[in-house]
Order: structure tokens, then C-alpha cells, then sequence
């Protein structure tokens, strides 16, 4: 396998586009990218982009979102960019798959897409570059969490293509806007769509994960909810369980302190991060679906404490990455999604994040973005998860060798 990032922060769609197109044929020379990832500020002409990428590479299967703000190894961090990732090499299979109108049924939609993707890698089907009879091995997809809850997009991707298929990516963002994101694959821009690649056993990868948040107080247990509204805790008022550890905080802004929620195999957590606050009915809306029982606590950080966690997540993947790669231990290509609310909160330390990956890369490419929600595993052998307030780590190579 073999990575190209190329970015642009040219605020001229046709200009941007021309770009990374210009500087991704160099960067190639002769190896033709099989796989695209297209990372995207909301305000572009994205019909414009997505056109000439086809042209220069016709048939490339392609995914992206827009976002709240895009990272590379080439800017760093960047606003109203473009951020474009090309994989190729023969060491491995993939293509790419579409859920659309998946708030009218995002069981179905995804149910129907994810199988059409698993007959198309294993070969039995027509699309995008069919595979050699392989079994999915690894997911990377990027929902619109607006029109649909992540957690539940998950939720449908894990029933189709089961637990021990890790899947990794995160919901698009729209410069905190919140007025509607948009998707890609292939040629389309899309809205209220899940669109994903799915890679077959050539594909080495690891996984990091970190927050910087950490727990304080007791545990307390979610006793009234309905997906992503928590109405009680421990049968009292949700916001009262924040009252009870913060005091007179202002208890419409919460954001700054998730709750932690403990994975259901007790190892770890993964935060939700608090929106709407109810203080009438004492409801609090969070970013992303609370299972009924689950074990919670408020969580507490500061900006050296998140950046710190953005090391951590690195770190982890690169310790985990498999030393018999193609690519002599080596990975390809870094893949790293952090949270929108972690923007918010770091400020002018943003940029922070993605230097420190600068510094442990190694020379390896590095893309990625900033959205609303964030999906990848908790532990190597466990499940995944979605996440709030998150820095998530992919590393990915080839089995066999580099081409």
C-alpha cells in the first residue's frame, strides 16, 4: 500500500481542486490511486471537486464529508480547506458503499448497502473495482450525524457486518453551523447519507484512542432515557446529578464536562458530551445515544490534559501496529478524527493536535478532520464504539508490501 495526502487552502473550488490534483501526480508518479478520501471545508463547490477527481482518476472509489475543520501532515490544521487522500497498491481490495435517506430507516438503508459492499469485495458483484473473495476486515465510514444519530448508523453497520469487523471514522461537520452537512461518494454530494470503503484481509491497521477527560465523583445510573435524551440518573433529574458535583454551574452550557459512560465489557468508557439542557423537566440532550443502566460519571479536563490525550492516542496505534506489515512495521497512511467540541474548547491551541502527530509521524502521510462524533474501538479486541469529545488514531498498510 502507498499513501498520497495532498491539501489546499485556496478558497477557489476550481483553483483548490487543480491543486491537488497537481500535486498528488507528482507525489504518485506512476502508481493509479485505487481508493479516495476527500476531506472538505462546507463552503466549497464540492460538484466541481468531485467532477475533476473523477476525470484525472475515472472510476476511483471515493468517500468524504465536510467538516469542522481539516488536518494533514503537509498544513497541519486548516479552515475552509481541501484535504485529499489516495491509496494505492496491489496488496489489497476495497470498495466503496452508500446508505442514502437514512433518517426515514437507517436499519435498511445501511442493511442493503453494507450487504451490496460485502458481495462487491468478495467478488460476486458488479461496482467499484470487486474484490478477489475476501471477508471485510476493516470499515472506515463518515455519517452525517445531523439527520441521523451516529451512535445508530453504527448500531446498523455493526448488525450487517458484525462485531469483529473494527470500524473506524466519524460523523461530518459544518463549521459548527449546525444547519446541514454533507457527504461524498464517488461523484455525488449527498445529505443524510452514510457512506463508507470497506477493506478486505491485505489490509494491516491499528487503532488509538483518547479524550483527556477524567472521571470525578461517584458513578451514578441512567434510569429514564430515550436514545440521546437522558431524563433521570440514579431516578432523580439529570441535571441535578451535575449539580450535585459542579454546584451553580451554569447549567444551560455544559459542554466542557461529558459524562463518561462505561463500555458495557467494563473496559473503559466513551464520553457523551451534554447539548440542550431541560431546566424544567431536568432532561439533558446529548450528542449521541446513552444506553439505558449505563454507568456514568461527570468528567472533568483542561487543554493540556486534551493534548496530552492526542499523544496518547498516537501513540498507542503506533505501538500497536503490526510489525510484519508490508511495509517493514511501517504504516502507509495515518487517519486521525478529533472532535469538533475539542476545537471549541483548545481554541488557538487547535493546531497543537495535529503538530504533535507531526512529530510522531515519522514521515508517514497524515489526514483528517474535525467533526461532530467519532467511531473507532475501545480496546484492540473489543467492539466499536461512537464517541464524543474524542482524538481516534488509524494507522493503515499493506499485508504484503508497498507498490
Amino acid at each position: 500500500m502507498r499513501a498520497c495526502v495532498v491539501h489546499s487552502q485556496d478558497v477557489d473550488s476550481v483553483d483548490a481542486v487543480a491543486e491537488l490534483i497537481a500535486g498528488a501526480t507528482v507525489a504518485l508518479g506512476a502508481s493509479l490511486p485505487r481508493l479516495a478520501m476527500l476531506f472538505a471545508g462546507i463552503d466549497h463547490d464540492f460538484a466541481i471537486v468531485l467532477e475533476q477527481i473523477n476525470a484525472q482518476w475515472p472510476g476511483i472509489a471515493l468517500i468524504g464529508c465536510t467538516t469542522d475543520g481539516e488536518m494533514s501532515s503537509h498544513i497541519l490544521f486548516a479552515e475552509d480547506s481541501l484535504a485529499l487522500v489516495l491509496l494505492s497498491g496491489d496488496d489489497f481490495h476495497a470498495v466503496s458503499g452508500v446508505a442514502r435517506s437514512v433518517s426515514t430507516d437507517v436499519a435498511g438503508s445501511i442493511r442493503g448497502s453494507a450487504n451490496d459492499a460485502v458481495q462487491r469485495l468478495a467478488g460476486r458483484g458488479g461496482g467499484d473495482r470487486p474484490g478477489n473473495g475476501g471477508a471485510p476486515r476493516l470499515c472506515i465510514t463518515m455519517p452525517d450525524g445531523l439527520t441521523v444519530s451516529g451512535s445508530a448508523a453504527l448500531d446498523a453497520l455493526r448488525a450487517e457486518l458484525g462485531d469483529a469487523v473494527p470500524i473506524f471514522g466519524g460523523t461530518a461537520g459544518d463549521q459548527w453551523r449546525f444547519k446541514g452537512t454533507r457527504q461524498f461518494h464517488g461523484t455525488e454530494v449527498l445529505q443524510d447519507s452514510v457512506p463508507f470503503l470497506l477493506f478486505d484481509e491485505g489490509v494491516v491497521f491499528s487503532c488509538g484512542v483518547d479524550t483527556g477527560w477524567r472521571p470525578i465523583g461517584r458513578e451514578g445510573r441512567v434510569t429514564d432515557v430515550d436514545g440521546h435524551v437522558v431524563r433521570a440518573i440514579d431516578g432523580r433529574p439529570a441535571t441535578e446529578f451535575y449539580r450535585e458535583f459542579l454546584g451553580n454551574v451554569d447549567i444551560t452550557y455544559l459542554a466542557e464536562y461529558p459524562i463518561a459512560v462505561t463500555a458495557d465489557d467494563g473496559r473503559g468508557y466513551y464520553l457523551r458530551a451534554p447539548g440542550r439542557t431541560d431546566e424544567a423537566t431536568g432532561c439533558i440532550h446529548f450528542l449521541g445515544d446513552v444506553p439505558d443502566g449505563a454507568r456514568v460519571h461527570i468528567t472533568t479536563t483542561n487543554r493540556d490534559q486534551i493534548l496530552a490525550a492526542t499523544r496518547t492516542s498516537f501513540q498507542h496505534a503506533l505501538d500497536d501496529f503490526p510489525k510484519d506489515s508490508g511495509g517493514g512495521g511501517k504504516p502507509a497512511l495515518a487517519l486521525c478524527i478529533s472532535c469538533a467540541g475539542r476545537k471549541q474548547i483548545l481554541g488557538s491551541r487547535t493546531q497543537e493536535e495535529a503538530r504533535i502527530v507531526n512529530e510522531l509521524l515519522g514521515g508517514v502521510p497524515a489526514a483528517g478532520f474535525y467533526g461532530y462524533g467519532e467511531i473507532a474501538r475501545l480496546a484492540k479486541d473489543g467492539i466499536s464504539h461512537y464517541h464524543n469529545e474524542t482524538f481516534t488514531t488509524l494507522l493503515l498498510g499493506g499485508r504484503v508490501g508497498d507498490a
